[in-house]
């Protein structure tokens, strides 16, 4: 028999949204909501996903992350 971990300590999938058309993933993390940033880059277009990146940055309550 395989032992199993209990399903509260598991993270759940990412949820999938769209944005004219494209994907957009969500996941639930330390009870906060997260985009996917190279999702959100990509529906917007790369020059404003860069901005947005830049914008966010200096926003000292905002954690960026590649990935």
């Amino acid at each position: 028999m395989t032992k199993q971990t209990p399903s509260h300590s598991q993270h759940p999938p990412p949820l999938c949204f769209h944005y004219h058309g494209k994907p957009l993933h969500v996941q639930r993390h330390d009870g906060q909501w997260w985009l996917y940033a190279a999702d959100v880059q990509a529906a917007v277009g790369r020059r404003l996903g860069q901005r947005l990146q830049h914008v966010l940055a200096v926003d000292s309550t905002t954690k960026l992350t590649d990935g």
